[in-house]
């Protein structure tokens, strides 16, 4: 496994220069396309990872494998990395790259499990309140999760605010437990 530290470099190169050529999104999609190639063919991805196959080989099948569905900028990206023999780092690019476009774009995307799903007013109530604590625009990804019995659990960054019946329960149970109260 590489180091995350060395495919965050390779990102942030990949992304400055996205902004300067105005292809953010396009750059964004590609590295998702790629993603998904590579989970989706394993034999690709062990090509791409064998030592005894040369740098000219990988560099070749992925030019037929990609043409005309990549921007320019990332087909000349992913040939440079294979170059560096770093095709390790590419199924980690497309995560970190969105990491810097949401941060970019002052987003920030926030987890929302619940019992029932969201209306619309609570969609927008808690997507405001999450602005207005963090300063950034938030986007909601929600989750019904029926054993939560009510309430839900809000995760962005690394915090977490837990707001369900079940806490709240396992709560006053521990409160309960530890007040030693007897009932008769």
């Amino acid at each position: 496994m590489i180091a995350p530290g060395l495919a965050r470099r390779y990102t942030k190169a990949l992304f400055h220069a996205a902004v300067s050529a105005d292809v953010v999104d396009a750059v964004g999609e590609d590295l998702a396309l790629i993603a998904r190639t590579l989970k989706g063919t394993p034999d690709l991805a062990l090509f791409l990872g064998h030592p005894r196959v040369g740098q000219a080989q990988k560099q070749e099948l992925v030019q037929k494998a990609f043409a005309g569905q990549l921007h320019e900028l990332t087909l000349r990206f992913l040939t440079l990395v294979l170059k560096k023999r770093r095709q390790d780092v590419l199924a980690q690019l497309a995560p970190e790259y969105s990491k810097l476009v949401a941060a970019w774009r002052n987003q920030l995307t926030a987890q929302v499990r619940s019992a029932v799903g969201l209306t619309e007013e609570e969609r927008k109530f808690v997507g405001a309140e999450l602005s207005k604590l963090t300063g950034r625009n938030v986007i909601l990804e929600e989750r019904v999760e029926p054993g939560l019995l009510g309430g839900m659990i809000i995760r962005y960054g690394d915090k977490q605010i837990d707001g369900s019946v079940r806490h709240h329960l396992e709560q006053l149970r521990g409160e309960l437990k530890s007040a030693r109260i007897v009932f008769d």
